[in-house]
Parts: structure tokens; C-alpha cells; sequence
């Protein structure tokens, strides 16, 4: 009987509650523990803006198993390779960035899933598999059951083309994110004002995305602003189901300036006396 890490993102999910975790930058596995043992859902590895190589990602991978917390691997780009390398290292969810139409969905899916659903390539001595031929049936089903698919809505293309790009996402496995800031960084065309955050179009693009989305059965990946109890009720009611916490080199970054700033606060009250 083939056995594996349970996908804790999927489970919590398909039971109603929201999953949480990090969006990991930092590729350092001590950190990966901490957020395992403090009872983090997932970590989702990004290789889209870090310079990651594979062999780090496939011993980040262990990490998170062995901490507890399930592998999501955020991809470079929609192409098989990339998803091939973090399917077979043990990724429970892939991330595709910049999907902009039903055919790009149907491309990921294709390296993703098996047979019959897709075309994933077949080679039982890989780490996902357990390096065994003897389970190999029985890894495909589990693979193709409880591996998501989870793709970013972060151009205008892709809010024009909403209902053929959902209607590739199987229910109750599969998911989407909103990337606000990429739309909005899509709509800039002036270098003389600066990049509007907040354009209008933002707004608009998650009432399209969103509603069918949900009407489909599909859950949301999302960021959580704060880190914190507000910030997950903020992310909840944007109707969030795997809660994000901002990247990690975000956080370390925000408590180095806060330290750099008492610091030189402290620097002033000694020059004051």
C-alpha cells in the first residue's frame, strides 16, 4: 500500500478551515523548521523571484516533511520542466505564475498529472514515489487526487479569459491566487506618476475572479497583510482558504528596520542628556 505525507493545505481545506502559512524566500532549513514546529500548515518555496536551484528545493522539501508542514513550490514559469522537478521532489501543490488562458492551464496540467488526466512523465525511481515500482499504480491515483494545481491571476489577459482558465481546475483539488500588485504594476504605462497600487481595475478583476472561482468550488490562496488575528480575519473575508503570511524576508526585513530605529531613537535620548 503506497503511503506519504498527507497535504495538511488540502485536508484543512476540503474540511472547511482555512490552512496556514509562509511564502519562504529565505532557503535556509532552519527556518522552514521554525515554521513547521510552530504549527505552520505549509510553506509555500519560491522559485519564481529567488534564485533557488533544484537540489535546494528538494532538501527544503525534506525539511517541511520533517517539520510537519506540507510543500507547496511556487514554479519560475508554466513549463514542464519546472513542474516535473517539484512534482517528483515531493511539492503537494505547484504554483503557476502569469496564466493567462484556458490552454496555459491545460499545459500545466498536462506535466502535473498522470494518466490518465495528463502527461506527466513516468519514472517510479523518483523521491515522490518513494524510489518504487512496486506502488507505482497507487502513486499516480493519490498523486493526480491530492496534488493541487495553483494558478495566478496577475494579468488583465487573464481577467478577460476567467471562465476558460477555471473551467481547467478540477473542484475540491485545485486552486487560484489574486496578484494584485502584478495587475496593477500591468496597468502602469506613465514613469512620470508612480504605480497605483490601488487602480480600480484591481477592485474590479477580484469581483470577476472571485465569485466564479467560489461558484466553482475552488479555493483561494491569499496573502494576510498583518501577521496577525486581523490580518487573517481581513484575509478570510477576501475569501482566502490557504492564509498566506508575507514572505519571509519581508518580515525580517520589517523587525531589522524597527530595530535599526530604536536604536537610533535610544541614540537621541542619550544625546539629550
Amino acid at each position: 500500500m503506497f503511503e506519504r505525507t498527507p497535504n495538511k493545505m488540502l485536508e484543512k481545506i476540503r474540511a472547511g478551515k482555512p490552512a496556514y502559512g509562509m511564502q519562504s524566500y529565505i532557503h535556509t532549513p532552519e527556518l522552514y523548521e521554525v515554521a513547521g514546529w510552530a504549527g505552520l500548515d505549509f510553506a509555500m518555496i519560491d522559485m519564481e523571484h529567488c534564485r533557488l536551484n533544484h537540489e535546494n528545493m528538494v532538501n527544503l522539501i525534506r525539511t517541511c516533511e520533517m517539520a510537519g508542514m506540507t510543500p507547496l513550490v511556487r514554479v519560475p514559469a508554466n513549463e514542464p520542466m519546472h513542474i516535473r522537478y517539484a512534482l517528483e521532489s515531493g511539492a503537494r501543490a505547484v504554483v503557476v505564475p502569469h496564466i493567462k488562458s484556458g490552454e496555459d492551464v491545460r499545459k500545466a496540467q498536462a506535466a502535473l498529472r498522470f494518466p490518465p488526466e495528463g502527461r506527466a512523465g513516468i519514472c517510479p525511481a523518483v523521491r515522490s514515489a518513494k524510489y518504487a515500482q512496486a506502488t507505482w499504480e497507487e502513486y499516480m491515483k493519490e498523486s493526480n487526487k491530492n496534488t493541487s494545481l495553483i494558478v495566478l491571476f496577475e494579468d488583465v489577459e487573464a481577467i478577460e479569459n476567467v471562465d476558460e482558465i477555471l473551467a481547467e481546475l478540477v473542484p475540491g483539488r485545485d486552486g487560484y491566487g489574486m496578484g494584485n500588485a502584478d495587475i496593477a504594476h500591468a496597468l502602469y504605462t506613465d514613469d512620470s506618476e508612480p504605480v497605483n497600487w490601488r487602480h480600480p481595475y484591481v477592485a474590479k478583476a477580484n469581483s470577476i475572479v472571485v465569485p466564479k472561482a467560489k461558484e466553482r468550488g475552488l479555493f483561494q490562496q491569499n496573502m494576510a497583510f498583518t501577521p496577525d488575528l486581523d490580518g487573517i480575519r481581513e484575509c478570510r473575508e477576501r475569501g482566502a482558504d490557504c492564509i498566506m503570511f508575507h514572505p519571509d524576508i519581508d518580515l525580517f526585513q520589517r523587525i531589522c528596520v524597527g530595530l535599526a530605529e530604536a536604536g537610533k531613537a535610544f541614540d537621541k535620548e542619550l544625546e539629550d542628556k
